[in-house]
Parts: structure tokens; C-alpha cells; sequence
């Protein structure tokens, strides 16, 4: 007898930051590979927080956490557009933007 595991899809996963050009560029070709796998668009973004040797206020946190959630939203809405069928899953994360995309990497198509 033989079993077969059914592994779930693994999403394409995009890196987005403040620069129009280089994100929208990264989310068309991400949403052209999700689409073409038939799999989740996952977009990531990383703020480096906090700096070493760097004292930041609890306000100075708060804006830093809406600024990534402005910029995960502005990259989810442009996704949508030229996917509405396509799911799309937003990501903030607090460390390296290298460290994130790469821990990402390893969940993803």
C-alpha cells in the first residue's frame, strides 16, 4: 500500500520597502509566478528594529510599526489589483530584511 502526503501550498514570497519602483516590479513578477503556481502571494516586510546602541520611544515604535503596515498594505492593494483572485498574505517583521526574506525562503515555492 502506498500513502501519499498531501503537502500544503507554499506561497511565492516578495520582499516590499518604501521604493515604489522596486516594489511594484517585485510584486508583478510575484504575482506572475503565484499565479502561474496556483499558490499563495506571501509579501514581507522588515523593520530593523531595534539599532544597537540606539534608544528609541514607545511613540518612535508605534511609527515604525504603522509605517510597515502602510507599506504591507499600499503592496497588498497593488497585488489585488492585478490578482483579485489571487490570496495574498501580508507579513511585518521586526529584524533584518535579509534575515526575514531568507527565513521566509524556506516556506515558500
Amino acid at each position: 500500500m502506498t500513502t501519499t502526503t498531501t503537502r500544503a501550498p507554499q506561497p511565492v514570497t516578495v520582499g516590499v520597502d518604501a521604493s515604489p519602483s522596486r516594489t511594484e516590479t517585485g510584486i508583478r513578477h510575484g504575482v506572475a509566478m503565484a499565479r502561474m503556481l496556483d499558490v499563495p502571494l506571501s509579501l514581507v516586510h522588515a523593520t530593523a528594529w531595534p539599532f544597537e546602541g540606539v534608544a528609541f520611544t514607545p511613540y518612535e515604535l508605534t511609527a515604525a510599526r504603522e509605517d510597515a503596515a502602510a507599506i504591507l498594505a499600499r503592496a497588498a492593494t497593488k497585488a489585488r489589483y492585478l490578482a483579485p483572485d489571487l490570496r495574498v498574505e501580508v507579513h511585518p517583521v521586526v529584524g533584518s530584511a535579509s534575515l526575514a526574506l531568507e527565513s521566509a525562503s524556506t516556506q515558500s515555492s
